[in-house]
Formats: structure tokens, sequence, C-alpha cells
């Protein structure tokens, strides 16, 4: 099995390409430092290009879950992605907003449906969520009622989204990373900008359990190869599906 990972820096809504360029020569060092023969690629899916994505294949329309679910795909590489808004400054506090982020949920589920049927398992890579609060807006209704409207930051929202995602009952994503209760700290005078200690700390919380989960895999499929019965009979179908036993 290859393990691919398209990463790119998800660190702050300022982030430059140099910024970006830093994250992933991190990410390469720690996966190498770990013994893990994990590739970083450079690249961010934003809100457009996942949107281009979607939209190149059958219209936009992703495959049906049966046809997911009975498709027996022999998996053959781990991609780790990270998506990004198109802006990820301020607040999702128009309906713009709102209906952009709708739209980014939905088309994450397609894409990552699709990828695994070309034998691709997706990890989302989480974000550092900014330290700002919600925005609070007051307005009255019709009745004359005061209403308190709460809208999120970017990054909150972004967060959001993808463990929606992760936690759907249909097609769950995986995901790796995050920090959704930064340290004030460590995130600069604007709260959207980590410094290397916040930066460091979701490297590792990226590459730590995907390591993990890599050696799990490359474990099973070495029993699947040469002692299936090292593997408990009951899932042992499943977890072997697709591994040609070697002859002794």
């Amino acid at each position: 099995m290859a393990a691919g990972a398209n990463v790119s820096s998800n660190l702050s809504s300022q982030s430059s390409s140099a910024d970006g360029e830093a994250t992933i020569a991190a990410l390469q060092d720690a996966f190498k430092a770990r013994g893990a023969d994990v590739g970083v690629y450079p690249g961010i899916v934003n809100g457009t290009t996942l949107h281009q994505l979607v939209m190149s294949e059958n219209n936009g329309i992703g495959p049906a879950i049966d046809e997911v679910y009975n498709s027996k795909t022999n998996i053959s590489e781990w991609v780790l992605v990270n998506f990004q808004f198109d802006d990820m400054t301020g607040y999702i506090d128009s309906n713009e907003k709102s209906e952009m982020v709708d739209r980014f949920k939905n088309e994450l589920l397609i894409y990552v449906e699709r990828e695994y049927m070309k034998g691709r398992v997706v990890f989302a890579a989480l974000p550092i969520m900014s330290c700002a609060p919600d925005k609070v807006v007051s307005s009255v209704d019709a009745t004359g009622r005061a209403v308190l409207t709460t809208y999120p930051t970017a990054s909150k929202a972004l967060y959001e989204a993808i463990n929606a995602a992760a936690n759907n009952n249909v097609f769950p994503v995986d995901t790796v990373g995050g920090t959704s209760q930064p340290v004030v700290a460590h995130m600069g005078a604007d709260c959207n900008t980590p410094d290397t200690v916040a930066q460091d700390a979701q490297i590792a919380s990226i590459v730590d359990p995907l390591v993990e989960r890599y050696k799990v895999a490359l474990d099973t499929i070495n029993k699947c190869k040469y002692n299936r019965e090292a593997i408990p009979e009951e899932g042992r179908s499943a977890q072997c599906w697709g591994i040609e036993p070697v002859k002794k």
C-alpha cells in the first residue's frame, strides 16, 4: 500500500506560501523521524477547488451510497488533504457565507466517496481554530423581542464542517489534527496566527495518529500475505480483501 499526502498550511487565515512550504517540510521531517514512508505533497483544496473537482465528474452528482458500500474497493493509497474555505478571515455572518459552508459540507462528502471508489482513503486535516469569540449580534424580531444571533469564525466553521462530515451516519470522513480550544498566548495578537508551539502541536496531532494507523495497516497487510491465521477469523475476509496470500 502506498501512502500519499496532499498538505498545505491551514494554520492561519493569513498564511503565506512560505508558511505553507515550511509546514509541508515539517510534516515530511516528522514522518521520516517516525520511520513512516508517508509522502507529503504541497497543495490545498479550498472551496472553489473542491467545487471544481466535484463538478468535473457526473455533473456534481456523487456515487450512490450502495455503490460505495458494495464496491469492494482495494485501498492502495492514503491521502492527507488540507481543506480551507476561500476566505479564512472574519466570521460566517451572511446568508452567502452560510450557503458556502453548506455546499462545502456536501461536496466534501462527494469528494471523499469518489476518492474511496478510486482506492484512496482521504484523511482531512482539521484546522487550528481562532481563539476569537463568536460574533454576537442583537436584533429585534417582528414581535418586538430582542434576538441574539451567534456567528462563528471562519476557522471554527471549517472545523465544524469537517467534523460534521466525519460524524455523518452514511460515509464518515477520517480526520486528523486540529485544535478546538487553542491557548490564547500562542495565537498572536489577532487570535489567528499560531506561534511555533501551536504549529508544532498541530503537526504532531496530524502525524502521530496517522503514523500509528499506517503501521497497523502495514502489519495487517503483511499478516494477510504471510500469516492470515494471525488475524481473527471474524473479520479476516474483510481485512484481507484484495490482498493475495503469498504461497509458502
